[in-house]
């Protein structure tokens, strides 16, 4: 579920909730909220997300403390979001 908050300077705030199944079935959610600032090229926009997981699988329960910054790019021509992910 994700949700947008056009602002007036015309930045967009995001709230995203997701989920990623790994490769042995397990469940982690990810939740982030954070920016997409606007550029002069209306194609590609700047993106800056706080990102959390999330999962009671005993394997992946490492990631429940990282607390992630990932700043990046949305490219609407493409349909590509490029992004990195530092752990704080």
């Amino acid at each position: 579920m994700d949700y947008i908050n056009v602002r007036a300077d015309g930045r967009i705030e995001l709230h995203v909730h997701a989920a990623i199944t790994t490769e042995d079935g397990e469940k982690i959610a990810v939740f982030a909220d954070g920016v997409l600032c606007p550029t002069p090229h209306l194609w590609s926009q700047q993106l800056r997300l706080n990102v959390t997981l999330f999962t009671s699988a005993a394997e992946y329960s490492w990631v429940n403390p990282i607390q992630g910054w990932a700043p990046g790019t949305v490219d609407f021509a493409k349909g590509e979001i490029r992004f990195r992910a530092y752990a704080a």
